[in-house]
């Protein structure tokens, strides 16, 4: 009987064994990155998808990087923009701003601020956006209009973009005024630009 008894046991652990291994291993569930849990922030807040967002990024960061959408250019010519937004280093200028906003989005979620926000004597010189990767300076400007006074990225308020990047990004002259109206234009032609160049793209795909 005992001999049974222990067969039995045997054979139980035996099922249990084999069915564990017969049952499928499900696959690890991928932890949402801050940047993803900000864009889905901003779908939310803007009635907005995810392709509607990083395309605006995509026309204004384009126009920013004279088409090459380099994370760490810096202005030509010595000027002080930095990045693919070229957001301006300097006390108090649009790189600390944009810094002192995304640190804002952090603290209103319960984060810890990262380290890549946290730059030596930014104080008095200013954040240097061209430090940061692609995805952190795409968080840098959506958490700069998130938190802008004016800068909505509805789709109503972004329809005409290049007059919104004027006057929410670029933000150096006075609605009207030849060199605003200059601004805009440039944009415009940064915005064919890159529709020229999908036709291309797509054009060629063809032959």
């Amino acid at each position: 009987m005992a001999f049974e008894r222990l067969g039995g046991f045997l054979g139980n652990l035996g099922n249990l064994v084999f069915k564990g291994q017969d049952t499928p291993i499900s696959e690890p569930v991928r932890q949402a990155s801050d940047y993803d849990e900000m864009m889905n922030d901003m779908m939310g807040q803007y009635g907005r998808t995810r392709e509607d967002l990083e395309g605006i990024m995509n026309k204004i960061g384009h126009h920013e990087s004279a088409g090459t959408m380099d994370p760490s250019i810096h202005q030509y010519g010595g000027g002080p923009g930095r990045g693919i937004y070229q957001y301006e280093t300097g006390a108090n200028q649009g790189g600390i701003t944009a810094r002192n906003r995304l640190a804002r989005w952090f603290k209103s979620k319960m984060k810890d601020i990262p380290e890549w926000l946290s730059q030596e004597n930014m104080d008095t010189e200013g954040f240097d956006a061209s430090k940061l990767t692609p995805e952190q300076q795409n968080m840098l400007f959506l958490a700069d209009k998130r938190y802008h006074p004016t800068a909505s990225l509805s789709a109503e308020d972004t329809s005409d973009l290049s007059g919104w990047w004027a006057r929410n990004h670029w933000a150096g002259g006075n609605v009207g005024t030849d060199l605003y109206d200059k601004k805009v234009a440039a944009f415009q032609d940064s915005e064919e630009s890159i529709v020229n160049d999908v036709v291309t793209e797509q054009g060629a795909e063809a032959y």
